[in-house]
């Protein structure tokens, strides 16, 4: 198997880190736009998140990702990469190893998700789709 390279944003282990391994710290906006740039698949393997958009954005570049089955990670990724339960590192390896394994059908999902994702999760149509539901409340105050 050819060397393979992590690179960790945003936090860094306590512990010495094995060769191969990179943890950069907290990174700008523009900072994760370049790591996403590089990377071949983005993994989130998150106990918690509010939206997902590292994986939008990720999907978006047309990069593979692997999230845990935590709040809208499985719709955003769909079948252009794979969805774990978080705290377990098996299932993560495991996932991790089919997608290395058949990375050009994974790469070819990324890319047609990519055009999906570009065209409905933009900023405009968002704002349209929260300004629908607010309008159409029917407890709105006097």
């Amino acid at each position: 198997m050819e060397e393979l390279e992590l690179t960790i944003a945003g936090s860094v282990p306590p512990d010495a880190l094995p060769r191969g391994v990179d943890a950069v710290g907290r990174v700008s906006h523009d900072e994760v736009r370049e790591l996403i740039e590089h990377a071949h698949i983005v993994v989130i393997p998150t106990y918690a998140e509010a939206f997902g958009i590292s994986l939008l954005e990720a999907i978006s570049a047309g990069v593979p990702c692997i999230g845990t089955d935590i709040g809208n990670q499985a719709h955003i990724i769909a079948d252009a990469g794979e969805i774990v339960a978080p705290g377990d590192p098996d299932e993560l390896a495991a996932s991790l190893r089919r997608v290395i394994a058949d990375y050009p059908r994974y790469r070819d999902r990324a890319l047609r998700r990519a055009e999906l994702v570009r065209r409905q999760w933009t900023w405009p149509r968002v704002a349209e789709a929260l300004l629908a539901a607010l309008g159409s409340r029917t407890d709105h105050p006097s």
